[in-house]
């Protein structure tokens, strides 16, 4: 009121904006003039009041919306990614028994499933007899050819912390990589098969290193927690298939 006569108001009429019975807000109408409003206006105020009303509820209850559209299609997604990596992993062991003495057709199929399933550029397997690292496998649908040869002729190569696949045999982890040219040293090669990013997982026997399974990202960036994940559940079928076939050609 104090600040309506600072402003040199005469009258003031006040009329709340209510939702539900609770008070949101006032709709404050000052005049210079004294006397009271005559009740056309009151009616007009309160009509206006109405409409504050709803463009405030109104815009509040759209984000809601929208906040909780947004929340759906997340879940939807992440649900929809469980089920894909579910196939994938079961499609894996039912190719597991059909060769139980082969693990080739179990380990091409591995690294597809990999690179589709994570957004990869391209996805490798490699092996490592204790002292060189051999190349195995890999699936790269939109690969240069010579880029690839390039990289199959640096191998086999002495188990080093110089390369990716090193590290991740050596220290028996998971190395992430979010920028390829961020790391020196890097075998041009690699970077020649458009690995911005890359991720190597090691195949772990009963703690024994026996290869590892990489992923070539086109961009920097790197991979999300549940790739990586998923990587590391590919790595542990490769090495129940290395391990299986080995098992059956012992019989």
């Amino acid at each position: 009121i104090q600040a309506g006569r600072d402003l040199g108001a005469g009258s003031y009429l006040g009329v709340p904006l209510l939702h539900e019975d609770r008070v949101v807000g006032v709709l404050g109408l000052w005049r210079a003039d004294f006397g009271a409003f005559n009740d056309a206006l009151v009616d007009i105020a309160k009509a206006f009041a109405e409409q504050a009303v709803i463009a405030i509820t109104g815009a509040k209850t759209l984000r809601e919306l929208r906040e909780r559209t947004a929340e759906l299609a997340h879940r939807n997604s992440e649900f929809g990614e469980r089920i894909e990596q579910q196939a994938a992993t079961i499609d894996v062991l039912k190719t597991m028994s059909r060769s139980p003495d082969d693990t080739r057709p179990v380990l091409e199929l591995i690294v597809r499933r990999a690179q589709e399933l994570c957004n990869g550029e391209a996805a490798s397997l490699f092996r490592f007899d204790g002292e060189q690292i051999h190349f195995e496998t890999v699936w790269w649908p939109d690969g240069d050819r010579e880029a690839l040869d390039n990289l199959r002729k640096l191998y086999p190569v002495p188990v080093s912390p110089a390369t990716l696949n090193g590290r991740a045999i050596l220290g028996r982890c998971t190395i992430h990589t979010p920028d390829t040219r961020e790391v020196t040293g890097l075998a041009s090669a690699v970077q020649g098969i458009g690995a911005r990013s890359r991720l190597n997982v090691p195949l772990l026997d009963d703690g024994v290193a026996i290869g590892t399974i990489a992923l070539n990202g086109r961009d920097p960036g790197g991979f999300s927690n549940s790739q990586i994940l998923l990587m590391e559940t590919f790595a542990e079928q490769a090495v129940i298939a290395m391990r299986s076939t080995e098992s059956f050609r012992g019989l």
